[in-house]
């Protein structure tokens, strides 16, 4: 089992591998992964009863205590007609739009070339960021189009072979 996010519960007493204490996962207290975006975080305060003796006890009550998390914000850039000035200036757009702390994904539509590349370099977007930002660029391949010929009704049907 792998665990991601905040957790409990008990497992199946028939399971070889069941223990009878219940189990608590409270999560990362970061934001990892855009599919964690909208997903509280935070940590657990267990509540035990002792036994008297210092040796264990049980869990009586869990709360989950949320905590701030950076903002996640994905921001669209189509280089389509951009020069490098002209996505320096979408990529510094992007980021005086973000929070100051958040985790910042640059959705890139369109070829980017030779020209323009380098402004999506890793050291040109920390030189672009505040420290405190993360930065990531997403390249997103704009489908291909189909040409399509429009076919008219014919008096014969095409030679054996011919494509359409």
């Amino acid at each position: 089992m792998h665990l991601t996010s905040y957790a409990e519960g008990t497992c199946r007493p028939a399971s070889p591998r069941c223990s009878p204490a219940p189990v608590f996962y409270p999560g990362s207290v970061e934001r990892t992964a855009y599919a964690e975006k909208d997903e509280p975080k935070g940590y657990l305060v267990l509540g035990v009863d002792g036994d008297g003796t210092g040796g264990g006890g049980a869990v009586v009550d869990w709360r989950f205590r949320e905590l701030p998390a950076r903002p996640m914000v994905v921001h669209e850039i189509d280089v389509g007609g951009l020069g490098r000035i002209g996505l320096e200036r979408a990529v510094r757009r992007a980021v005086a739009e973000a929070p100051v702390d958040a985790v910042l994904r640059l959705r890139i539509r369109g070829s980017v070339g030779d020209d323009v590349g380098g402004v999506l370099g890793a050291a040109r977007l920390r030189s672009l960021a505040p420290p405190s930002m993360n930065v990531d660029v997403h390249l997103v391949e704009e489908p291909r189009r189909i040409r399509r010929r429009s076919l008219r009704a014919e008096a014969s049907p095409p030679p054996s072979g011919a494509f359409l």
